[in-house]
């Protein structure tokens, strides 16, 4: 699969087919995984960095058939604002330095960022309110992979983690919900305190750090 293969057909996960879909355009869950042998990639040198692509790409390419890798080196910046766009990759990948890039299913359903605050961020998207369906995905991936890649864990700790609040799990589970109608009313930010309030925190359209678009908020 090439750039313009994936760029010229829409993933599934916006096809409005899944539970809630008129309200919930998406549901995903992230899990994130550091190799055991190199560095967080924050601090990771150039050869460590390209160690973990060398590592990871064959690996998820053995388990998910078709998965395609993107180099975010070698493409544009336009190029990598639409991974951004299409939710396959963080601003912080896009932006980023060194070694580092995405891999992606045709159907846009699984995809791995390679070098982004982690080594891995396995990532799972379906349309609509079906976040359990994702976590099974999810899981399943996960075990796949750590057939093939030796992953940093503690039996104290769980999986370890650049950012400590990620430790453990590693789990991130999130839905991209519209709602204009709250926006309107002017009583999302009621709203957003009394989801704060249960322990989901909620961000704007492309997760940490943006910025809500569109009455698209991400809620985690």
């Amino acid at each position: 699969m090439t750039f313009n293969d994936l760029v010229q057909k829409t993933a599934s996960w916006l096809d409005g087919s899944g539970h809630c879909s008129g309200l919930v355009i998406s549901s995903r869950v992230r899990l994130a995984r550091n190799l055991l042998f190199a560095r967080f990639a924050g601090l990771a040198d150039e050869d460590e960095q390209r160690r973990v692509v060398e590592a990871v790409v064959p690996a998820c390419q053995e388990g998910v058939k078709n998965m395609a890798f993107f180099d975010a080196g070698a493409l544009t910046e336009a190029q990598r604002q639409v991974l951004v766009e299409r939710h396959l990759i963080s601003p912080a990948l896009a932006q980023g330095h060194g070694c580092r890039g995405v891999l992606v299913d045709p159907d846009e359903v699984f995809s791995v960022m390679v070098n982004e605050e982690d080594h891995l961020r396995i990532q799972v998207m379906q349309s609509g309110f079906q976040a359990h369906r994702a976590w099974e995905a999810a899981r399943r991936l996960s075990r796949e992979f750590s057939d093939r890649l030796e992953f940093a864990y503690s039996e104290k700790w769980g999986y370890l983690t650049a950012c400590p609040t990620n430790a453990g799990t590693g789990l991130r589970v999130s839905i991209l919900i519209h709602l204009p109608g709250l926006v309107l009313t002017q009583e999302i930010d009621s709203v957003i305190r009394g989801v704060t309030q249960m322990g989901c925190t909620v961000r704007g359209l492309y997760g940490e750090g943006s910025e809500v678009s569109g009455n698209l908020f991400q809620v985690s």
